[in-house]
């Protein structure tokens, strides 16, 4: 045989080949298939130019041994991955919306808002990965994409359960419509809603806001007293800050309104 039918003979070869490993393997892992016979396509061509073909038959009994090995290889490499379709079995699996809601265990997120959230990252995380995919590489993919939600879904739950409040008149007693997410220029008091139960929380001042703190000092008997404890050695008529001194208060809402259960042990300095 000359170099012209040896490389005939080859491409012909590798070209069966290859729809034979795609109809065992899958179309899933064609591209996979495809570079792995390109690379022995060079490799075998290399070779079989130092080497005399007396027939087809010849040349082709030469090109079964020499790629038995590879084949084999091939193919036991090919089922370390999978495919995108398995993949997505799997991540469904895995990242279930009623497990995750389960696991927070809290009132403060919905089933319905943790399914989009999951739907959301099962997005980014096969937009961001070319599929098949090595299995123990997907293992990981998968562990991060589920930290990763519930790192974002525990940021809401924390955005969603402090809340704020300005010193109240009416006996310390909050109206829950003057609620805020956010600090505003009269916010004086925080609230940490309890995650099962939204209608209990505990509460502290924001003592770092001082001149919130010192209009609460000024009017201590209308502002402090209702929600706060505090002897008489440890209030300075003259002081212009206040320190807690005992565990955070807490409050209970009922009809519309926030009462306080436990006052806030306090001083002023």
């Amino acid at each position: 045989l000359n170099s012209s039918e040896v490389h005939n003979i080859i491409t012909d070869y590798i070209k069966k080949l290859k729809a034979t490993l795609v109809s065992q393997m899958g179309i899933d892992f064609s591209v996979i298939i495809e570079e792995k016979l390109n690379k022995l396509t060079s490799d075998i061509s290399q070779t079989a130019t130092h080497k005399t073909f007396d027939s087809k038959e010849s040349l082709s009994s030469f090109l079964q041994s020499y790629l038995a090995t590879p084949i084999n290889n091939l193919k036991r490499e090919i089922q370390e991955y999978i495919t995108k379709e398995s993949a997505l079995d799997i991540f469904d699996s895995k990242i279930d919306a009623a497990s995750i809601k389960e696991q927070l265990d809290t009132t403060l997120i919905s089933k319905i808002e943790i399914k989009e959230n999951v739907q959301i990252q099962k997005e980014k995380c096969f937009s961001e990965h070319v599929f098949p995919l090595k299995e123990k590489e997907y293992k990981f993919v998968i562990e991060n994409a589920f930290q990763s939600l519930l790192d974002k879904l525990n940021v809401l739950i924390q955005s969603r359960s402090t809340i704020y409040f300005p010193f109240s008149y009416s006996d310390g007693i909050l109206n829950d419509t003057k609620r805020s997410t956010t600090i505003q220029r009269d916010s004086a008091i925080k609230l940490i809603l309890n995650s099962n139960d939204t209608s209990q929380a505990t509460f502290t001042l924001l003592y770092e806001r001082s001149e919130m703190m010192k209009a609460g000092i000024m009017s201590y008997d209308a502002l402090l007293l209702p929600i706060c404890e505090f002897k008489s050695n440890d209030f300075n008529s003259r002081g212009t800050a206040i320190e807690q001194i005992g565990p955070d208060g807490t409050m209970h809402l009922e009809g519309g309104y926030w009462k306080v259960v436990n006052k806030l042990k306090i001083k002023v300095i």
